[in-house]
């Protein structure tokens, strides 16, 4: 019978290079998968289509249609302006998370010098939407808010054939 001491140090590293073997394919997914600028961003409110549009190459963002809010709210979201500070293009969304009754809004902000995105401003137990930063592939994802922004890193319009 084998040593206990020799079969531990051989499980050690065995977690070691199973360690190793999945931090390198995070990396590559992270990396290789999310490779590259975008053309587009598309941002979501739950799961219809996108209600905001952001054309990278033509330095636009698009609104598709009104958000439901309630009654007693007389602004129509998402609200999209320029802020005059940094020139960043904000969208500004009424999310799900709701603090004593009140829906809180989602910022998310367009920087189109470098094609990426971020989340600013946002209200949840844990803030993680906003502290993800700057994005130019990654989708970022406000799960209490259901707002995501989802990437178009395709730049080839032209089909192959031979």
């Amino acid at each position: 019978m084998k040593d206990k001491k020799t079969m531990q140090k051989r499980d050690l590293y065995m977690i070691g290079i199973l360690l190793v073997f999945f931090a390198a394919l995070f990396l590559m997914f992270q990396y290789v998968w999310y490779a590259g600028d975008a053309t587009y961003a598309y941002v979501y409110y739950g799961l219809d289509d996108p209600i905001v549009s952001i054309d990278f190459s033509k330095d636009e963002v698009e609104r598709h249609f009104d958000q439901t809010v309630p009654e007693d709210i007389d602004i129509a979201y998402p609200v999209i302006a320029e802020n005059d500070d940094n020139g960043y293009i904000e969208i500004t969304l009424l999310g799900d998370f709701d603090i004593d009754g009140i829906r809180q809004v989602v910022i998310i902000q367009v920087d189109f010098e470098q094609n990426r995105v971020r989340v600013v401003e946002e209200q949840s137990p844990l803030n993680v939407c906003s502290k993800q930063g700057w994005s130019t592939a990654v989708p970022l994802i406000c799960l209490p808010n259901r707002v995501r922004v989802e990437f178009d890193t395709n730049t080839s319009d032209i089909d192959i054939i031979q």
